[in-house]
């Protein structure tokens, strides 16, 4: 990723440094989810300072500010620092929200913190949205439920990447089933390619095709 972002132009333009992995792919990792989850807790317990510092820090994030860190964070600074960076009206529609089904609430937090304008966000809140819809199927679908249910069971939820994703897979070896890709790259190798008279060798296979 280092490389990829200081390497002369050229490189980026003949040659793909597209990384992904089963922590990049995580819907517990995405700033807009984690936003999301932060605004629910604040509806559900307007109270909660600790998320109501997590949704100002996440949205200051996700809208792309270069310096994320220096926002103030202190309880009796937030609602004003919130002011400061949320849409107008945000305290309004937090009231609003909590007569919302969760369903709801989800919808109108990604429309008005405008959540869905950023690209690279867009599959994480789509794929959040499933689980959304899903999770209303066969449960109580009450903002409070779900929170519980997300923190036991739903943090481990991901995307879905298709087979032919154009990107580099990290993933450890025990998840790579056989390695059956065009291009392998094992960067720590340290087993012997050449077996010990001692042990039983190893067989480098290449079926008929």
């Amino acid at each position: 990723i280092e490389y990829s972002n200081n390497c002369p132009q050229e490189k980026k333009c003949r040659y793909d440094f597209t990384i992904v992995s089963d922590d990049s792919v995580s819907l517990s990792g995405s700033n807009a989810v984690i936003f999301i989850l932060s605004v629910l807790k604040v509806i559900d317990n307007p109270e909660d300072s600790v998320s109501r510092a997590l949704m100002l820090r996440y949205f200051v994030m996700v809208s792309g500010s270069d310096n994320p860190s220096e926002v103030p964070l202190f309880n009796e600074e937030l609602i004003k620092t919130g002011s400061e960076h949320f849409p107008e009206g945000y305290d309004d529609f937090l009231s609003t929200a909590g007569s919302m089904t969760l369903f709801e609430a989800v919808e109108n937090t990604i429309s008005f913190f405008g959540l869905g304008d950023n690209p690279s966000d867009v599959p994480y809140l789509t794929a959040f949205q499933d689980i959304i819809l899903n999770y209303g199927k066969n449960r109580n679908s009450d903002i409070h439920s779900f929170i519980q249910w997300w923190e036991t069971s739903g943090g481990s939820k991901s995307l879905v990447l298709p087979s032919v994703q154009n990107a580099i897979r990290v993933l450890t070896i025990h998840k790579s089933k056989g390695l059956e890709f065009p291009v392998v790259i094992l960067p720590f190798l340290s087993w012997n390619l050449v077996h010990k008279t001692t042990g039983q060798p190893i067989l480098w296979v290449k079926p008929p095709i």
